[in-house]
């Protein structure tokens, strides 16, 4: 077995898709997870989380996801 620096900013960790808040069916449902660095999880799905909304914008310059301030009606 190799093992890696787990402590590595780029080494992967995994994800819920779905934030399962508690609920273990999705916790340990594998369709659920995703790998990502490190360094993503804890700034940028952090941040996301936080916000309520996925960060980033079309070509037009307008915010992909729906439940961003900018698309609420």
């Amino acid at each position: 077995m190799i093992e890696g620096n787990r402590h590595h900013p780029q080494a992967a960790v995994v994800n819920h898709k779905v934030k399962h808040k508690g609920d273990e069916a999705l916790f340990f449902d594998l369709a659920n997870t995703e790998t990502v660095c490190k360094a993503d999880h804890d700034a940028l799905i952090q941040r996301e989380e936080a916000r309520g909304y996925t960060i980033g914008t079309d070509i037009s310059g307008r915010p992909v996801d729906p439940n961003h301030p900018w698309n609420r009606s």
